[in-house]
């Protein structure tokens, strides 16, 4: 008779983890630890300007998808994210993470260290400030997602968790500049 009680018992044990198994198979989000990326790379399609072209685009684009990413931003933590405040965002928040890694690394370039604090100080005003933390929460109530932004992946991660200081580009070794020093994008 024990036997016979054990396989209903093993059938409905193993139907239980199937299901759970599928319930959660759709559900999740890929594992990424924002507040473990360390800088970003650039996309290898991108170009960097240099500091000149940087700073007169600083006026029109960055301006611009600022005010637009913080507004879209400011509506979904609100309540009122519908789908045409969510493209909004993603296309703002896109424009304004590529002209913050362009102007970054322009000042990066042409300045060293020097032009990492310029760009840290530039990218500190309170408009960047209130961006990073209204992302910050939609980012903990789950949007916008990583794989929303994959081009701009380390950048959204260093504006969730760091300070703007923390927003710097890899420095990669090569074999011309040995005295550069090696950073990985992430910590795993």
């Amino acid at each position: 008779m024990s036997g016979k009680l054990r396989t209903p018992l093993l059938w409905g044990v193993c139907l239980g983890l199937g299901f759970g198994m599928v319930s959660h198979s759709g559900n999740s989000r890929p594992s990424i630890h924002p507040e473990l990326y360390q800088c970003y790379l650039e996309p290898s399609s991108a170009s960097t300007p240099d500091a000149a072209t940087a700073r007169v685009s600083d006026d029109a684009t960055g301006t611009a998808a600022l005010r637009s990413a913080r507004e879209a931003a400011q509506q979904c933590r609100s309540g009122w994210c519908d789908r045409e405040t969510r493209i909004r965002l993603k296309d703002s928040l896109s424009t304004y993470l590529a002209h913050r890694r362009n102007v970054t690394s322009a000042l990066f370039q042409e300045r060293g260290a020097d032009g990492l604090a310029e760009a840290a100080q530039r990218f500190s005003s309170d408009d960047d400030l209130k961006l990073s933390k209204d992302l910050a929460v939609l980012y903990a109530k789950g949007w916008p997602g990583f794989e929303d932004l994959k081009q701009e992946r380390a950048a959204l991660a260093l504006v969730l968790t760091k300070p703007a200081s923390a927003f710097r580009p890899c420095v990669i070794q090569s074999k011309s500049t040995r005295a550069r020093s090696t950073v990985a994008p992430y910590v795993y």
